[in-house]
């Protein structure tokens, strides 16, 4: 398949820092926590309590009225089944689905998607309401949110270019081949153009999800809050030896919310495998630590090599057992070998043949 393009410069601004509302959390039982309501002046506040909002019709285009339907499935049902809080049912257009939205922005033409812990559907449903170019998959591991994003996706037509594969990221890889449906999935081997994830994981922990289902050069956007600074700062240098690369933070609808979704960005480099995995993040040579280095240490080294050495010294005291007829010693280990053996010369002398003839 072609590459896709490479993102505009100007899709999203880069060095955003801090500033927006911290969307780094999320509620148990709650698609990504809102702390705040529309603040006064917002042009996503006219749809605050169910209607869409002004800037909608400019990020969805002629897919406005599937995205009004997606914002009453979430209303409803979303909240029903517990995917979505109570509370956020008067503010879904400017909290989760025009804050997904917007990272359409980041995203190339024509690329393949993979939305990591969809959750109800944020941001992979949006993304692709908003980009009818791009094939998405949505992982999920929960079942129940699975049947309803399967629902979502049927409801809005979507069925084409968007798929639902229940897993967990990293493990699920291997779920996403080549031609699973139309050739949404993208070959496990190859990983996806862009891999989504909105209020997941810590970051040190998100890059090591995210990096085996990333294709070489693929982009990982991570959703992130205010404090994207800070998590850099620590999580920096294990993104980086992850194998991570142009880490750096955008800002996506600039042009059209007053508090634009703040981004992590970084591409996936060419050096080494994906050795990433979410339990703690360490690359995997300095996981193995001593087990690697026994491994390469090779024979007679080591207590397994001390094995191995003291298996060959008793294999030789049983040849000369069975060709001396010597008594069965009941010792082990070195002693028992070089007893065994310094009995079968001076039986023996270690001629061909001796060892028939002494048994004769």
């Amino acid at each position: 398949m072609k590459s896709p393009d490479s993102v505009p410069a100007s899709a999203c601004d880069a060095g955003a820092g801090s500033g927006g509302p911290d969307r780094s959390r999320a509620d148990e039982g709650t698609v990504n926590r809102a702390d705040t309501a529309p603040a006064p002046g917002d042009p996503a506040a006219a749809g605050a309590e169910g209607s869409p909002p002004v800037t909608a019709a400019e990020v969805f285009g002629p897919a406005l009225p599937a995205a009004a339907e997606y914002a009453e499935l979430l209303a409803t049902a979303g909240v029903e089944r517990g995917l979505i809080g109570p509370r956020e049912a008067g503010r879904l257009w400017d909290r989760h689905i025009l804050n997904s939205a917007v990272v359409a922005e980041a995203v190339p033409r024509g690329a393949r998607v993979l939305d990591v812990g969809s959750g109800a559907g944020l941001p992979g449903i949006p993304v692709a309401l908003a980009r009818p170019d791009l094939a998405v998959t949505l992982l999920e591991p929960m079942a129940r949110r699975c049947a309803f994003l399967t629902e979502v996706v049927t409801a809005l037509g979507l069925g084409d270019r968007v798929e639902v594969v229940r897993g967990r990221a990293p493990d699920a890889a291997g779920l996403l081949s080549a031609g699973a449906r139309s050739g949404v999935a993208a070959p496990a081997a190859a990983g996806f153009d862009v891999v989504l994830a909105r209020a997941l994981a810590p970051l040190d922990r998100l890059g090591a999800m995210l990096l085996p289902m990333t294709r070489v050069g693929g982009v990982m956007l991570a959703l992130r809050g205010s404090r994207i600074d800070e998590e850099l700062v620590s999580a920096g240098a294990e993104l980086a030896a992850q194998g991570w690369v142009d880490v750096d933070v955008v800002r996506c609808g600039t042009a059209r919310l007053t508090e634009p979704t703040i981004v992590l960005r970084a591409l996936r480099g060419p050096a080494g495998p994906a050795t990433g995995h979410p339990n703690g993040g360490e690359p995997r040579r300095a996981r193995d630590g001593g087990r690697s280095s026994r491994r390469g240490a090779g024979p007679g080294s080591g207590r397994d090599g001390e094995r191995r050495g003291e298996g060959r010294q008793r294999q030789a005291a049983s040849g000369v057992r069975r060709g001396g007829g010597t008594t069965r010693d009941t010792r082990t280990g070195r002693e028992t070998g070089r007893d065994r053996r310094a009995g079968g010369a001076a039986g023996t002398g270690h001629q061909p043949g001796a060892g028939q003839a002494g048994a004769k």
